[in-house]
């Protein structure tokens, strides 16, 4: 690398080697590849390092689902923490009609607002395109008919470095690998839909009402395939092969995007009327309370706190839970309300049995 990976050397000593090799992966394809990692292994970092070699190349455009935006604001800021101003470098778009800031080095855009606010697919500064791209769940544009597909691929036709994240690359479903590896491969080595389609799909031809149809699915030359990916494009690592390396634990917090303005007024009517008795302030209030009184009041702060992150962290494990390779879950929770829409998300997400 032409610098330290991500930045200062207390940093660097954090990063394990097969994240080193998966970020040197990348600058060998010039900043134009796909991370396919299993889950769990970093995959965020590495795009964080190979994407900080390109910084001159900047702004940086990070594409994910709404409900890891700020999971990639909270990574970014720790890794590049020092070479960038989480504050005013970063912007997390949370509206459709939000403009990025001319002065943004990073825009963190969810893939649902691309497909009907083409704005947000330019740089503010210039109108140019981002020469530099992150697409986190990549398999998100998994259908190139679909708008969302189209919007991606706008962006990425007129990119200079595309680095894509994604824990579950599709063997078994071959098309859903084109529109991700399209805009990796070297333009002498792309092939059209047709092509692509003919040699690594499965070719079924049937009428309807007279009308020849022809269609393609599921998968063929499997190894051919996956060799082409990994000579080319693609690094993908399992656990058990870098296990050695893995410590034995690690701990790691989600931030969670909560927009319940209802539930905030509530907490902060509460914390104030707290605030304002212990002080003395509170109309007619006792300048003490007892500890029974802090500990009702304690609870139900608790209570809305558990109300307002519902819907985020349903959202949260929805895409979790779409992932083939998600791995095994232990849920914890404590309020009943909370429970009960866990068990609904996953009695509505999880086959039967």
């Amino acid at each position: 690398m032409a610098r330290n990976p991500i930045g200062g050397a207390d940093r660097v000593a954090q990063v394990l080697p097969y994240q080193l090799e998966g970020a040197q992966f990348g600058l060998r394809r010039q900043g134009r590849f796909l991370i396919a990692d299993e889950m769990g292994l970093g995959k965020t970092l590495q795009a964080i390092m190979v994407a900080y070699q390109y910084s001159s190349e900047w702004p940086l455009l990070v594409v994910c689902p709404s409900s890891i935006r700020f999971v990639w604001k909270e990574q970014l800021s720790r890794w590049l923490g020092g070479l960038i101003d989480p504050v005013t470098d970063v912007q997390v778009i949370t509206k459709g009609k939000e403009v990025p800031r001319r002065d943004a080095k990073i825009v963190i855009v969810p893939y649902i607002l691309l497909e009907p606010n083409p704005h947000l697919r330019e740089r503010s500064i210039d109108k140019a395109p981002y020469s530099v791209v992150i697409c986190d769940e990549s398999h998100y544009m998994k259908d190139p008919g679909s708008k969302r597909s189209k919007a991606v691929q706008k962006i990425l036709k007129a990119s200079k470095r595309i680095i894509l994240l994604s824990g579950t690359p599709s063997m078994n479903n071959a098309e859903e690998m084109y529109a991700q590896m399209i805009h990796l491969l070297p333009l002498q080595k792309k092939p059209t839909l047709t092509e692509f389609r003919e040699r690594y799909c499965v070719r079924s031809e049937f009428q309807v009402r007279g009308y020849p149809i022809v269609k393609y699915g599921g998968a063929r030359n499997k190894e051919e395939l996956n060799a082409l990916l990994v000579k080319a494009v693609m690094i993908r690592r399992m656990k058990h092969d870098v296990l050695s390396q893995l410590p034995d634990k690690i701990r790691h917090r989600v931030d969670l995007d909560v927009e319940n303005s209802v539930f905030a007024k509530k907490v902060q009517q509460m914390t104030q009327g707290w605030l304002n008795r212990s002080r003395g302030g509170g109309s007619g209030a006792p300048a003490t309370s007892t500890c029974n009184e802090y500990g009702i009041e304690t609870m139900e702060l608790w209570r809305l706190t558990g109300q307002a992150k519902l819907g985020a962290l349903k959202e949260y494990l929805a895409e979790l839970l779409e992932a083939t390779d998600a791995p095994k879950l232990i849920l914890f929770a404590h309020h009943k309300f909370v429970i009960q829409g866990l068990e609904e998300l996953l009695v509505k997400s999880l086959p039967a049995g």
